[in-house]
């Protein structure tokens, strides 16, 4: 079970300058690179759990919280995004793997280095699906620009608990974050809509709980790397073993349940949640 943890700290600038070290240090490695990896999803929906997971993989850096598609702008080519999303792998690694009270680390795997890069990603999920969802063509920008295979990883939690923690994370009424949360369905639909065949995996968030090593060699494989024993073994022991059940913490009038069903029957990979 992930560990809590108060003391998330902001980079100083002495951080900054490193972390744009080490991402030049990286370059030469960048040419290795087969496949690139964008999660598309909810925020709290265990995005950063799986990201970190696979980020312990030998061949894989999965960056935290990059934001890969609201840099295209400021990146005229794939290395430039790659050393933003080495940037981002170095400050999470500085921060030792902890993100909002809890520690994402796996210890004895390969967090903050790698064997061999094969494949690099973002694991910024949610801010992704509100970009795509505004301007669905950063999805193509995207493919041109790393010119390589793109693998959308793309995983949904039960809508309840998502509305409940956009609510009380962005202090929201729950109204508001109804509304929200769909915004973030419509940005999922247009990234599976524009997805190529094979380019998408989708899986929910308590099937993952349920079944980490399996779903981590599913993941593996569809990233196409190997999964080692050891790797599987050591990050499905840090998944938790019962999804939280945030809804609870919330008051539903009959009104907010017939919004979020309205709601469901607009999206196809949202079918047969239910409170």
């Amino acid at each position: 079970m992930l560990r809590r943890n108060p003391d998330n700290k902001f980079p100083s600038l002495r951080r900054y300058w490193q972390a744009r070290r080490f991402s030049r240090s990286c370059r030469r490695d960048f040419a290795d690179v087969e496949r690139y990896c964008q999660f598309v999803g909810f925020p709290y929906s265990g995005h950063s759990l799986i990201g970190s997971l696979l980020n312990s993989h030998p061949e894989l850096v999965i960056a935290h919280e990059a934001d890969a598609l609201g840099l295209l702008g400021s990146c005229p080519s794939r290395d430039a995004l790659f050393e933003k999303l080495m940037q981002a792998e170095w400050r999470f690694a500085d921060g030792a793997f902890r993100w909002w009270g809890y520690d994402y680390s796996v210890p004895g795997q390969w967090q903050g280095r790698y064997r061999r890069l094969r494949v690099i990603g973002d694991k910024k999920g949610g801010r992704s699906a509100r970009r795509l969802q505004a301007d669905p063509a950063l999805l193509d920008r995207l493919r041109t620009l790393v010119d390589m295979p793109l693998r959308l990883v793309v995983n949904t939690r039960n809508p309840y608990d998502n509305i409940a923690r956009i609510a009380s994370r962005k202090r929201l009424h729950i109204e508001a974050a109804i509304g929200l949360y769909f915004v973030f369905a419509e940005g999922v639909a247009n990234a599976l809509e524009r997805a190529g065949p094979g380019e998408s995996i989708m899986f929910r968030h308590e099937e993952f709980i349920a079944e980490p090593a399996a779903w981590l060699t599913r993941l593996a494989g569809f990233l196409e790397v190997d999964a080692p024993a050891d790797w599987v073994t050591a990050a499905a022991a840090r998944v938790f073993e019962s999804p939280r059940r945030a809804r609870d913490e919330v008051e539903w009038t009959a009104r907010h349940h017939a919004m979020v069903a309205a709601g469901l029957k607009r999206f196809h990979f949202l079918a047969g949640y239910e409170f």
